[in-house]
This record gives C-alpha cells, sequence and structure tokens, in this order.
C-alpha cells in the first residue's frame, strides 16, 4: 500500500530584488505529496515519487490536479565504482536545515555492500521545508572535496527558492552558499606507538634507537614525508622495521637513499617504526595537496 504524505511548504528566503519566478495565488500554499514508488518503469528498484504543487482548494491536500511537478528518486541503481546506490527519506524535525520541520533525502552508494546507507556513505542531503505563500525552499548539502573551499574537504550548503518547481537546486536558483571543513591541521603526537615521534614539528634532537614517524590525517587529508641523509650517497642511516607501517606507503629510493612515505586513508593514524644512525637528516612535510614541501626541518641523531 502505498503511504502519502503531505508536506506544507514555507517560504523562508525572500528575495531583495523582487519574487523569484511565479510564485502562484496569493495566500495559497505549496505542498509535496511523499509517496512510496514500486518497482517499475520509473524505478527498476523502486524509490519514493515526490509531487508538488499548489493547494489551490486550500484543503490541505495536493490533489492530483493540483500536481504541477513530479520528481522520482530511485534506490538500488549501480554508482561509477559499481556499488548500488541507496536513497533514504525521513522527516526533519524542527533544526536549522528546517526551521519549521519538512523531509529530509539523503543518498549515497552502498560501499560495504550491507543495503543500509550508513552515515560515512552519505554524498548528499536535500531538505524540503515546510512553510507558506509561495515556492519551496530548498537546501542541499553535498560533500566538498579539498580545494580552495576547504583545504582538508568538508560539506558544501546551497539554499534557494524552487523558482522553476523541477524540485532541484539549480545553479541559478541559489540564493546563499556555506562551507562546514572538516579540520585543516596534521596532528603530530610526541610519542608514537614506537617512541619519541621524528615527525613532531618542535623536535630535533633523537636518538639512535628506534623511534616513530607517527601522524592523524583528518577526513579528506593526506601526507607525503620525505627523509633524506644530508651526506651525499650515505647509505647507513638505518630503516624501518617491515611489518609495522599503519597507514603509510614507503618507498625507498635507491639511488639517491631517501625515504618517501605516502598516507593512504584519512581520518587515520599513521605510523611506522624507524631507525636512524648518528648523523643529520633533512624532513620534508607536504601538507594535503601539496606540491612543494610545507615544511622542512633538520633533525640531528646523536646518541
Amino acid at each position: 500500500m502505498k503511504t502519502i504524505v503531505n508536506i506544507l511548504i514555507i517560504v523562508i528566503f525572500v528575495s531583495c530584488e523582487g519574487p523569484v519566478g511565479e510564485i502562484g495565488p496569493s495566500g495559497k500554499n505549496s505542498l509535496v505529496n511523499i509517496i512510496d514508488e514500486s518497482p517499475g518503469t520509473n524505478c527498476t528498484n523502486g524509490g519514493v515519487r515526490i509531487e508538488g504543487g499548489i493547494d489551490k482548494d486550500d484543503n490541505g491536500t495536493l490533489g492530483k490536479d493540483e500536481v504541477n511537478q513530479t520528481k522520482f528518486v530511485c534506490k538500488g541503481e549501480t554508482g561509477p565504482s559499481g556499488k548500488n546506490s541507496l536513497m533514504t527519506v525521513i522527516t526533519e524535525l524542527l533544526s536549522v536545515n528546517c526551521a519549521t520541520g519538512g523531509i529530509k533525502i539523503e543518498q549515497g552508494l552502498d560501499l560495504d555492500s550491507n543495503s543500509v546507507l550508513s552515515p560515512d556513505e552519505i554524498k548528499q542531503t536535500k531538505y524540503v521545508c515546510n512553510g507558506n505563500n509561495g515556492l519551496p525552499s530548498l537546501t542541499v548539502v553535498t560533500e566538498e572535496p579539498s580545494g580552495s573551499n576547504c583545504l582538508g574537504g568538508g560539506q558544501r550548503t546551497e539554499v534557494g527558492l524552487d523558482a522553476n518547481g523541477n524540485l532541484e537546486l539549480d545553479a541559478s536558483e541559489i540564493q546563499l552558499t556555506k562551507y562546514k571543513c572538516y579540520a585543516q591541521l596534521i596532528e603530530y603526537p610526541a610519542i608514537g606507538f614506537y617512541g619519541d615521534n621524528i615527525l613532531l614539528k618542535e623536535k630535533t634532537e633523537f636518538s639512535s634507537r628506534f623511534n616513530s614517524l607517527a601522524a592523524k590525517v583528518p577526513k579528506n587529508g593526506q601526507l607525503k614525508i620525505v627523509i633524506k641523509a644530508k651526506v651525499t650517497g650515505f647509505m647507513g642511516w638505518g630503516g624501518y622495521e617491515s611489518g609495522t607501517p599503519i597507514n603509510w606507503v614507503p618507498t625507498f629510493d635507491l639511488q639517491n637513499f631517501d625515504l618517501t612515505l605516502q598516507s593512504i586513508e584519512g581520518d587515520k593514524a599513521c605510523d611506522l617504526k624507524i631507525v636512524f644512525d648518528k648523523g643529520e637528516y633533512t624532513v620534508e612535510y607536504y601538507e594535503f595537496d601539496a606540491t612543494t614541501p610545507t615544511m622542512t626541518k633538520t633533525i640531528i641523531v646523536n646518541y
């Protein structure tokens, strides 16, 4: 049996330059029906049908003759990675996303193939908010990749009025864009799993016993470390213990005798057990998308 939910749409954003598009008869409410869509032509694996329109007879129900837009949100389609896409539609209570409540549509890929859209799999969230007198207000929250807006990535929130009534927030309808960035700092603890942390930026003197190469990379972040002996051609500067790299891919340059470490995943700790012979070494940090060192320091191993 199909479930129909009538959602009253409020316009909460007012343009300073006059009305945006056709807003319907004065005093009339915009309504949205959310209807379960069975597997079929519109959605191979089922989903929901979203119907929008003006409540012309003021009865609080969007009748068939009042529907002027229909959109299908389907589930179980195959995404670019070969994983199924999933979708959830739930009631949004009073919140910063919908001041008077409404609905929330979450979409993403089923990365762990458990047929459940978990929080870390959500790539886009859309809010359709309750209200009256005009066009639906839409809010779309999307993952923002690492870049100029958010060094370590984050979330982009776009808000506007659905001027053309297609229940999509088109570029020309966006009235507000804001960013919530993930932590943009890579953490370097004083002590790692295997001893003093070579990467602690303010520490430059170490012993020749085993030490750590430890860092905590934030979500969507990445880190590359290059370690060079300051004596050209110096071959006996120690090495790392096999089997100890955590979230690192180590590469040793046999020609220049440089050790490069590249982080594998964000939002995860990196570490490695390493030993140095006495001498001086240069440590280069390449944080996030840097192509030149974001920091360089010299360490001295003297005891």
